[in-house]
Parts: structure tokens; sequence; C-alpha cells
């Protein structure tokens, strides 16, 4: 088995919940079985955990953001969850608010962003 799969196959495994690892090693035996089906449960599990290490950073704003409205989106070109909030005019002013997770860390990518989520680096 190629390095690059053993790896793979470690993330899904620390992924899953204790009951369900016997039910994963039956399916990494067969790594086609894990390409086609797998990958789809555990994006799902990080976009709303991604969402939910943002909404924790966010403070008390005059922008009135809590989080609820909040969307995610696995990053196309590598690794890491964009979390990014759809409304893009708060108080008469266009602003654009999102975070990159990467391994359980946000950042934020823009002034406005940074304004909500001071204690994120």
């Amino acid at each position: 088995m190629p390095v690059w799969l053993i790896k793979w196959n470690s993330y899904l495994f620390n992924k899953v919940p204790e009951m369900d690892r016997t039910l994963l090693l039956a399916i990494l035996m067969n790594p086609f079985i894990v390409f086609a089906a797998f990958p789809l449960v555990v994006v799902a599990e990080d976009n709303q955990y991604a969402r939910g290490v943002v909404i924790q950073a966010l403070e008390p704003n005059k922008l009135d953001v809590g989080g609820r409205e909040f969307k995610t989106k696995p990053n196309p070109k590598g690794e890491g969850v964009f979390v990014y909030d759809p409304r893009t005019r708060f108080s008469g002013v266009e602003r654009n608010l999102i975070w990159i997770v990467l391994d359980d860390v946000a950042y934020p990518l823009n002034g406005p962003s940074k304004m909500l989520t001071p204690s994120l680096i």
C-alpha cells in the first residue's frame, strides 16, 4: 500500500467513532471502496467542525454576526475548509467575512474577519 494511502487511512481511522472502527478496517482492505464512499462522510464532519471553531472564536460585535449564517466549503486547491458569511453588506458597508481552518486552527483571511475574531492568529 502506498505511503500516502496509509497516512490517509490513519486520518480516517482517528475521525471514526470507536464502535465503527471495525467496519472501517474492513473497508480499508479495499481502497477503492474508501475512495468511492467514505470521504463524503468525513468532509461533512470536518465542515461542521470548522464552522464551530470559527463560531467559538467570535467576539460580541456591532455587525450582529453570530455564526448561525456561516457556510463552509472545502479548499479546492489543497487542505483546509473555508468558513464564510454569504452576506456581504453590514451596517451599509460592503465586507467579506472569511476564515480558513487548517489542522483545527482557524485563520482570519482579511481585516473584517480579524475584527470579529481578534483571538485568532
